[in-house]
């Protein structure tokens, strides 16, 4: 075997380690509120060097990155999951790694309005689930809790569409007029059937139910109703799928979106 192909197998096994390791959570030895560059604590009302920093009792890495140091780029920065923790449990959208720490941005929306109080968590997370998606519980007090930290798994959605009916074909300019619904449906992300929760996290990835559309539509032949559900899981019976659902009558290009 020769040396380039030895080194890309060693490679991918570590890559491998790397992303298995990225799935597991990891207790936090540490989590505050510094100033970035000085890291100095800090206390007051929100600002734009406000940083947290989260020590973790062994360094995490997103799947892929192999890497003792890293700085992410804005447009794909990875999110950081907190679980356990009465202040700051949740999805954290991380800027830089080094070793067993990393830096998460802190934008205003984390803070009361006009006030230098954190805003509480809206959600906490279950450490013990074993599936792909994050599952979303209760936030409550952690005197008597660890906190934990792992690099979040992408929000897994399946897609369900459902044509009730087509009554016109137009072959010509390959469209068709239709009454049709389309379900994206997160699974498995809640442990009770509580709305709120499943808002809140699919929130907390940057999916809002505005963002949820048709496209490729040329005529609009009623308001398009559009709602949020929960359902039970088909795989679990003691765990909550969330759902966005739209429903349309219109006219349709061939391939619609």
């Amino acid at each position: 075997m020769c040396a380039t192909a030895g080194r890309r197998i060693l490679n991918d096994v570590v890559n491998r380690l790397c992303d298995m390791a990225a799935a597991q959570w990891v207790e936090t030895t540490a989590i505050d509120l510094v100033l970035k560059g000085t890291e100095r604590p800090h206390s007051g009302p929100w600002d734009s060097a406000l940083r947290l920093r989260v020590t973790t009792a062994r360094p995490v890495r997103p799947p892929g990155f192999a890497g003792d140091q890293a700085v992410f780029p804005v447009v794909d920065r990875p999110f950081l999951a907190i679980a356990g923790d009465g202040r700051f449990s949740g999805l954290w959208s991380v800027e830089r790694a080094a070793g067993s720490v990393l830096w998460c941005v802190v934008s205003p929306s984390h803070y009361e309005e006009g006030t230098p109080r954190l805003r509480a968590p809206a959600f906490d997370l279950d450490v013990t689930a074993d599936q792909p998606n994050l599952r979303a519980v209760h936030a409550g007090p952690s005197a008597s809790r660890k906190a934990w930290a792992r690099f979040a798994p992408p929000l897994e959605l399946h897609v369900r569409s459902t044509i009730f009916m087509i009554d016109a074909i137009d072959t010509v300019n390959q469209t068709y007029r239709g009454d049709v619904q389309v379900e994206l449906r997160a699974r498995g992300i809640l442990s009770e059937d509580l709305p709120d929760l499943g808002l809140a996290l699919c929130a907390a990835y940057g999916l809002k139910e505005s963002m949820v559309n048709f496209l490729n539509v040329t005529e609009r032949l009623n308001d398009m109703e559009r709602w949020t559900a929960t359902g039970n899981n088909v795989h679990k019976a003691d765990i909550v799928d969330f759902s966005y659902t739209l429903r349309l009558q219109g006219v349709f290009i061939e391939e619609y979106e």
